[in-house]
């Protein structure tokens, strides 16, 4: 029983110990897919990448309740939407995922998908319905705990 308690105790420490969420999580299956095709490697700054494909939306991500460093870039090719995480570094911890937020608190968010690694680059589809002119924040989001590991804002 006490190591039962130990693990519960250290997972909710791991996670600030809070436990609620109040995300939107209905997507459209395109968003299901998390990494585009091999061939396209996302460009490091806000110049085009060697598709061409210009930079739309980008920020750098800030800790904030775990260290998370890194680059979000949003692009757009063949009339799809993509978040690229270029540099990318969180924290372990259980439960991660990807948002797309109006703000910082996940009051109006959109699931991208599980977080498919705590470092490097990774690319995830956004789905169609998603406004980059609404959605400016990339959160990095403990869905077990409701807890914010690091987000972006996208300028």
């Amino acid at each position: 029983m006490r190591w039962i308690l130990l693990l519960v105790t250290l997972l909710l420490i791991s996670c600030g110990g809070r436990v609620d969420t109040d995300v939107r999580t209905g997507v459209d299956s395109s968003a299901q897919q998390l990494v585009r095709d091999e061939r396209y490697v996302p460009a490091k700054s806000a110049e085009p990448d060697v598709l061409g494909n210009e930079p739309l939306r980008q920020g750098t991500f800030k800790d904030k309740e775990h260290e998370t460093a890194g680059l979000a870039t949003v692009y757009k090719e063949s009339g799809i939407l993509h978040l690229a995480l270029e540099d990318f570094h969180v924290d372990r911890g259980p439960d991660l995922f990807v948002y797309l937020s109006t703000d910082e608190y996940a009051t109006n968010a959109v699931n991208l998908g599980k977080l498919r690694s705590f470092t490097g680059d990774q690319t995830y589809i956004m789905p169609s319905f998603v406004n980059i002119e609404e959605y400016k924040h990339v959160l990095i989001w403990c869905k077990e705990f409701g807890v914010l590991f690091g987000a972006a804002e996208l300028e």
